[in-house]
């Protein structure tokens, strides 16, 4: 790692508890476990409608391109004050070289984004994705600074996020260490039979078992999108419901999308 880390983190227990509040409190109907659906920044104004709806858990996704975007000056803050928020943003904002996060240059924007999820008094995580193609012991390094800085702001939790298709195998040597991650996050593959998003190399088992071990719990990230049908949406509810019963799901969020299928859409909405 270049650079010094000061550790200013606060207790784990106030990381931690920021995850088990998302937990849901009504359970008479409906999942057993935090829901969410991610919806990207720039869509908020026309989200309105659902962001109003009964959902544990909102994901916005800001896309990186601009430092600024972690910052007072994005309205996003705004439109979404006072619910349970994931925010979601890549590594390397600005495709900036990992080095210069490691170094601890952009401490002050990943402590200010940590400020901003936390105002209102809210339950928020920073999901924050490892990029493509970028060797794995910088990616840990500067995904560690930035985590310290976000978690310098009591009860904000830290969200390590994996791209889809990686395995535990893969990016082991990427994980930035225990203390400064609060939930392990992975995207639902897009492989055609459910047996093998579960089982297969890389699947929900390896990453549940991976999970487990460092005592972290799992955000599942997935997409209704023109290959997923009712039984593929049935099937994830389902296994979503055990491992909330496991202890192993944190929460889940999903994305529609211009292809989603109709009976896709309205078995989640039956589920959900």
């Amino acid at each position: 790692m270049t650079g010094p880390v000061v550790d200013r983190r606060p207790p784990r227990e106030s990381a931690a508890s920021a995850v088990r509040s998302f937990a849901r409190r009504d359970r008479s109907s409906g999942p057993t476990w935090a829901s969410g659906v991610r919806i990207e920044a720039a869509d908020l104004p026309r989200a309105a409608v659902q962001l109003v709806r009964p959902r544990d858990v909102v994901e916005v996704a800001l896309p990186g391109d601009r430092w600024d975007e972690l910052s007072s000056s994005n309205r996003a803050f705004d439109l979404v004050r006072g619910r349970r928020v994931v925010w979601s943003v890549p590594l390397d904002v600005q495709r900036t070289p990992l080095e210069e996060i490691a170094s601890g240059r952009h401490d002050d924007a990943w402590t200010a984004l940590g400020q901003l999820a936390a105002r209102d008094g809210g339950q928020s995580v920073v999901r924050i994705v490892l990029p493509a193609g970028q060797e794995a012991e910088r990616c840990a390094a500067a995904f560690r600074r930035a985590a310290v800085a976000v978690r310098r702001t009591p009860g904000v939790a830290v969200e390590w996020a994996v791209r889809e298709g990686a395995s535990p195998e893969v990016v082991a040597a990427a994980w930035p260490g225990d203390d400064v991650v609060d939930v392990v996050g992975v995207p639902l593959s897009r492989k055609p039979s459910w047996a093998a998003q579960v089982a297969g190399p890389g699947g929900l088992a390896d990453w549940s078992t991976w999970a487990r071990a460092h005592r972290r719990r799992l955000a599942l990230h997935w997409e209704l999108d023109e290959a997923v049908d009712a039984e593929r949406v049935e099937r994830v509810a389902d296994w979503l419901d055990v491992s909330a019963r496991t202890s192993v799901l944190a929460y889940d969020s999903v994305a529609p999308t211009s292809e989603t299928r109709s009976d896709a859409l309205a078995t989640y909405r039956e589920l959900w």
